[in-house]
């Protein structure tokens, strides 16, 4: 199933991860507006970000993105931190192995 969706104008902060966690790109920006092309992703916003666009189209891993609303950067930097220290500590993997 693909949902058609509109996001409200306004405040947001933008990521895309790596698959692997060894690379990250985030910034923050703005909606701007809903858009509804042909041939294009289901859901389309137009965005202004507060860094540009070059950074994002030079990241080469996937093309799906984070998008949440609010100036959560920082935030979502310690997260990925914390989130990468537990893979590097195997937690994650101990936590695979129990029985729910």
């Amino acid at each position: 199933i693909g949902i058609k969706g509109e996001m409200r104008p306004g405040p947001i902060t933008i990521a895309k991860i790596c698959p692997d966690l060894t690379s990250l790109f985030i910034d923050q920006g703005e909606i701007t507006e809903n858009l509804s092309l042909n041939n294009y992703c289901r859901t389309q916003i137009k965005v202004s970000l507060d860094n540009g666009f070059k950074d994002l189209l030079e990241v080469s891993f996937g093309n799906h993105l984070i998008i949440s609303y609010g100036t959560y950067a920082m935030q979502f930097l310690t997260y990925m931190e914390l989130a990468l220290q537990i893979y590097q500590d195997g937690v994650l993997k101990k936590i695979k192995k129990r029985k729910y």
